[in-house]
């Protein structure tokens, strides 16, 4: 997952609000506010185990465009399977809007297979670092393309978000819990609060005492 800091505070230019929370520590009120990421990263830019070859005229779904390649679909399968790679399917559902997945839609009009979401052995190697790949290890690698497919669905749904504080912002995040989690631990805690008083007063202590020793 890439996580984008920034040290502006997006409020102003930010309307879709998805959760608040205001949390009180001593004397100071915190506002946590949860928006839709305006403008996210998306997760097939980060490092993935799976790459995704696709066909479609309309949509960039992934890293290799099989029509622009003239790769013909039933070929490149085959020889994946050949070649031992762990291969899944990818179904996309196109209707005000599109979603994808590893297994398929309800809709035969608006939906049907675009492409395969993959793993060689050289990848699978290299990630797990391993020699041998085990059955069990291929379990793991579908499991893990499974995941990295929702993860960057939810990106194509624009379900990104991130939030917003004027002790902290961030962005980047696939869920509203770990969002607000992140959120809070951004918080500073009483004791924090109480070593930045202690801290300002020695300053102050140490301020006077120099002006009283140049007087």
């Amino acid at each position: 997952m890439i996580i984008t800091y920034k040290t502006v505070y997006r409020e102003a230019i930010m309307s879709d609000i998805l959760d608040s929370k205001q949390i009180k520590v001593l004397h100071k009120t915190y506002t946590i506010k949860i928006y839709q990421d305006d403008s996210p990263i998306s997760p097939r830019e980060d490092d993935n185990l799976g790459t995704i070859i696709y066909w479609h005229r309309n949509y960039n779904l992934g890293e290799i465009d099989g029509r622009k390649d003239n790769i013909d679909p039933h070929e490149f399968v085959a020889q994946k399977r050949k070649e031992g790679a762990v291969i899944l399917p990818v179904y996309l559902y196109d209707h005000s809007g599109i979603t994808i997945n590893t297994t398929g839609f309800s809709c035969q009009w608006d939906s049907g297979q675009v492409g395969w979401i993959f793993a060689d052995k050289d990848a699978i190697r290299k990630w797990y670092q391993i020699k041998n790949i085990t059955q069990k290890i291929r379990e793991r690698v579908r499991d893990h393309l499974v995941n990295e497919l929702e993860t960057f669905d939810k990106y194509i749904r624009g379900d990104m978000c991130g939030f917003g504080s004027h002790i902290d912002s961030c962005w980047g995040f696939y869920d509203e819990k770990d969002c607000m989690e992140h959120a809070e631990e951004c918080i500073p805690s009483e004791q924090n609060i109480l070593d930045d008083i202690k801290e300002k007063e020695k300053q102050q202590d140490e301020a006077i005492a120099n002006l009283v020793g140049t007087a």
